[in-house]
């Protein structure tokens, strides 16, 4: 009962709360101004690919909780039971409170399905919290790099160095610009080339968030060139 406890609040939180407080950056503002604005061409750099995708994953985060449990119970009514039943859960009541506290609003089939659909919701909600701040990372990143300075960038080189410590003799926060805007323009950020790429059909064509390099591809990329 505990672990159905902590399962529920767990998923009320995340799939409430984290979507817009992780997606609020004044960094990732700073660079969709600098695309909306024209600083940036979007032929010569993936950022707006990274943008795109961030908004995809706050969309994910936001929404699916609602999704996935009208998919296990077979209408909206689990959403709105794993809503009262966590709520109930939160305030201190027991399980079988949280049930009858669901079930006084859309009857005992919402919490069973609110039940039985919440590792599933919890699952994709972790996915989705963790994908968001790995690509909101790269967004921070790469306006660093066309500012020319900043915090994200600063950290960026700092934990490459402490994996990899034959690199501290040349490698500055200034050759790490460089290489990550050298990959940016060639267009290797966005085109999947950097990532290994699970098998799939050839019906299905992979999507373009998927193709992002993330911080361990870029770190994996700059020690196999050392």
């Amino acid at each position: 009962m505990k672990s159905l406890k902590k399962v529920i609040l767990l998923m009320c939180v995340l799939g409430m709360g984290n979507a817009y407080s992780i997606g609020k950056n004044n960094k990732i503002q700073d660079a969709r101004r600098m695309m909306q604005e024209g600083a940036l061409n979007a032929d010569e750099t993936c950022l707006d690919e990274y943008l795109f995708a961030q908004q995809q994953y706050k969309r994910m985060l936001a929404f699916g909780a609602v999704r996935r449990g009208a998919v296990i119970s077979g209408s909206g009514a689990v959403s709105a039971g794993t809503i009262v039943g966590g709520s109930a859960l939160a305030s201190g009541a027991s399980a079988a409170g949280a049930a009858v506290a669901a079930g006084s609003v859309l009857g005992a089939g919402a919490t069973v399905g609110a039940i039985v659909a919440a590792p599933i919701v919890v699952a994709t909600a972790t996915f989705s919290t963790t994908k968001l701040l790995q690509t909101n990372y790269m967004i921070k990143v790469l306006r660093d790099s066309y500012k020319g300075r900043g915090s994200s960038l600063n950290k960026f080189t700092k934990k490459f160095l402490r994996r990899n410590k034959e690199a501290r003799g040349y490698m500055t926060r200034e050759e790490m610009r460089q290489i990550v805007l050298d990959l940016d323009q060639s267009g290797a950020l966005c085109d999947g080339s950097m990532r290994k790429q699970r098998r799939i059909h050839k019906v299905r064509v992979p999507k373009q968030r998927h193709q992002l390099a993330l911080k361990k591809h870029i770190y994996k990329y700059i020690k196999a060139t050392l």
